[in-house]
């Protein structure tokens, strides 16, 4: 168990766990960044808005996710919008 403590604690963050789900809404608003901003979205969202500290417009969820204490740049980067 101190292993796992440690292992966040220099991280910085806590991996998402498996069962944990996002509300719909904000699912929702990932998903229509996603199309607005093509394939390349995760950079876009990671680099343009979450690194600067910048709101994202017309997404006002997104942010929130970033220091959310289940997702973030971690996760982001291993997140796949699911199959609708």
């Amino acid at each position: 168990m101190l292993d796992t403590f440690v292992k966040h604690a220099y991280v910085g963050c806590i991996e998402t766990p498996e069962n944990t789900a996002m509300d719909a809404e904000t699912l929702n608003e990932l998903k229509a960044f996603a199309k607005q901003e093509g394939r390349k979205w995760k950079n876009v969202l990671m680099y343009e808005y979450w690194m600067k500290g910048l709101p994202v417009p017309g997404f006002p969820l997104l942010y929130g996710l970033r220091n959310h204490r289940d997702y973030g740049p971690t996760w982001l980067g291993k997140f796949k919008i699911p199959a609708a």
